[in-house]
């Protein structure tokens, strides 16, 4: 990754889901103006890394409810990095710098609806992650299973 003003995170977790399907520990992420890079470790002594073009993303957003979350979609996978920052300014922050990136990527701002609707998001997504908040709690107050939760994630994507 080269140039411009770059992010350097360190999250927690990664999860992807869609087209490709893992979990993850999230060792760093950094964003730059040439793309999204996540540095992964996947087990004892595996590690892997996954590089997302600007042209590559088809969307990005955050959802404050699953630890200031921020998810990005790409080729059929939903990457959802959680704990990217404790600060909601500089969630809100890095999105802003995300958007822009896209947008002078030439892909579609992802902030500016596709369809007509005044939202920040389709509606679909805009409901998708809606239902998936209102199952986040119950399943980390152990209502509801992680095969629940995956079964439901899987309904709604």
């Amino acid at each position: 990754m080269s140039g411009g003003e770059t992010y350097h995170i360190e999250p927690n977790r990664v999860r992807a889901t869609g087209a490709e399907e893992f979990e993850a520990v999230a060792m760093q992420l950094s964003i730059d103006p040439s793309g999204v890079e996540l540095e992964l470790r996947t087990g004892a002594l595996s590690t892997r890394t996954v590089e997302l073009s600007y042209e590559d993303l088809d969307g990005v957003e955050t959802v404050e409810k699953l630890s200031h979350a921020l998810v990005l979609e790409a080729d059929g996978t939903r990457y959802t990095v959680t704990n990217v920052t404790a600060d909601e300014r500089e969630l809100r922050e890095l999105l802003a710098s995300l958007q822009g990136y896209l947008e002078r990527a030439g892909a579609r701002d992802p902030a500016q609806p596709d369809d007509g609707t005044d939202s920040g998001h389709t509606p679909r997504n805009a409901g998708t992650v809606d239902e998936l908040e209102r199952w986040v709690d119950p399943h980390e107050q152990g209502v509801i299973s992680e095969e629940e939760l995956e079964q439901k994630k899987r309904e709604l994507l």
